[in-house]
């Protein structure tokens, strides 16, 4: 019975060691992400950072380790990574306590930001991620990352007309009416690939007026897909008016 019992603690002793060491591992949170000016920036923050299962820069071989927060086209990617602003040169140990003391201006919670051009494609499975490389005597590495890599938050689509959404056909006569043309050019952008629908509304309830007194209302509507907005030439055809 002592026996059973001694076995009892010590796996669950093992267990809750190794629960304790997980919960430390490295862990990065993506947060938020916006549009700016050429491009997108990805916010992220560094939750922990010792702990079993992740180790970097311990190749005691090399004479030092270069240690990168990137973005990622997908896990353990290595091509077309997106560098940030922060990297650090470090002396090669198997200690993460070590390697941490010698980042300067890093602690935990380390909360940061990743500015990603336009012009630079990502994958879907873009994520945040520490890369290392390593150099030794006459020689170098590649960088490649290294432990977790925390999916991006996709910032929120955003879209814009411009140009002058009015389609004014002026004063028509009553003999000029039917088949009378106006219209108008708007440029729409957008953030990011979507499906719009843009589409000349009526000025009331009852219709678009033709005559300021209201005694002839057309009643139109029509939808427009795409990218560059054509309202018109705004044909009038008269299936019946009042």
């Amino acid at each position: 019975m002592l026996s059973n019992n001694r076995s009892y603690w010590t796996a669950l002793l093992f267990l809750l060691c190794l629960v304790g060491s997980a919960a430390h591992a490295v862990t990065i949170q993506s947060t938020r992400s916006q549009y700016e000016v050429g491009g997108v920036r990805y916010y992220f923050t560094v939750t922990s950072w010792e702990g079993n299962g992740d180790s970097f820069c311990n190749d005691m071989q090399a004479a030092t380790c270069s240690l990168y927060l990137v973005g990622a086209q997908r896990p353990g990617e290595y091509q077309s990574m997106v560098l940030g602003t922060h990297y650090w040169w470090i002396k090669p140990s198997t200690s993460m306590t070590a390697v941490r003391k010698q980042m300067s201006g890093f602690s935990i919670p380390f909360e940061s930001s990743l500015f990603v051009p336009k012009e630079k494609k990502i994958s879907d499975s873009f994520c945040i991620s520490f890369a290392q490389g390593y150099s030794y005597v006459g020689s170098g590495s590649i960088v490649a990352p290294v432990g977790p890599c925390a999916p991006v938050i996709k910032p929120a689509l955003q879209c814009e007309i411009k140009g002058n959404a009015i389609i004014n056909h002026r004063d028509v006569s009553d003999a000029a009416i039917d088949g009378n043309e106006a219209g108008t050019t708007l440029q729409l952008t957008c953030s990011g690939t979507t499906s719009v629908i843009a589409s000349a509304s009526k000025e009331s309830p009852s219709g678009v007026k033709l005559k300021a007194d209201g005694s002839l209302i057309h009643c139109w509507r029509r939808p427009y897909r795409g990218g560059l907005i054509r309202l018109g030439a705004g044909t009038i055809r008269l299936a019946g008016w009042r």
